[in-house]
């Protein structure tokens, strides 16, 4: 349009449109939390800005950084969801089923294999059912 605009007012419009959506995101997590099946997948992500934190971490302390992709099957329609940083998808799986309404039957988890180990544990403990169709098992 060339209209020219300073950083801080595309950061101050950013920001309005991010707290208006706010709201809305927050809702579809919480209905997503009682999804009746989960898909998830991760892929590996750059944050430029955290590159340069990368240098200073520990030897013990988590490197990688994924993308999370999880795509919940709720009454018949789909919410996709994405969360990027330092947890990897079972962990955002873990976060996201916190929110779940007690009583509601247990979800079932489609991932790739190695997704499916790391939540080994939730479906040791009844958190989460695997489905055990697919060529992985």
């Amino acid at each position: 349009m060339g209209v020219p605009l300073s950083e801080s007012v595309v950061w101050e419009r950013c920001e309005a449109v991010a707290n208006a959506g706010l709201s809305v995101f927050l809702l579809l997590k919480r209905m997503a939390s009682d999804g009746e099946v989960l898909y998830t997948d991760d892929t590996g992500l750059t944050i430029l800005s955290w590159e340069e934190e990368k240098k200073n971490l520990k030897a013990k302390d988590r490197r990688g950084i994924q993308m999370t992709g999880m795509v919940v099957e709720v009454g018949g329609h789909k919410i996709v969801l994405y969360a990027g940083g330092r947890k990897h998808a079972g962990e955002n799986i873990d976060e996201l089923l916190s929110g779940r309404s007690a009583g509601l039957e247990l979800p079932i988890q489609m991932s790739e294999c190695a997704v499916v180990r790391t939540i080994e544990s939730l479906t040791q403990s009844g958190e989460v059912r695997r489905n055990t169709s697919g060529p992985s098992n």
